[in-house]
């Protein structure tokens, strides 16, 4: 039997896989569209956080304006939302 030696360079391998990666990274079910500084809640809702205070605003998946929280871990524990963005660069 002879075996295939086929090495596939690294660079096509990327060029082959990297638009897909993309596409899959930009488009999250759910979320009409994120503003630049925004940062996506997990799937899986965390079960606690850090007391640390870095003020974010917490955003449904439609794009409206839950409030202030201390922290993107806090936010992301509420079930509603499902993205944030850091107080001072939100649009409020």
């Amino acid at each position: 039997m002879v075996k295939s030696s086929r090495v596939v360079h690294p660079g096509r391998f990327a060029a082959l896989i990297l638009p897909a990666l993309l596409g899959a990274c930009a488009s999250m079910p759910g979320i009409q569209s994120m503003p630049d500084d925004a940062k996506a809640c997990p799937k899986q809702k965390p079960d606690a956080c850090t007391m640390e205070y870095d003020p974010v605003i917490g955003y449904t998946a439609d794009g409206e304006d839950q409030g202030v929280f201390s922290n993107h871990c806090s936010a992301c524990r509420e079930e509603h939302i499902e993205y944030t963005v850091p107080k001072d660069k939100a649009r409020r």
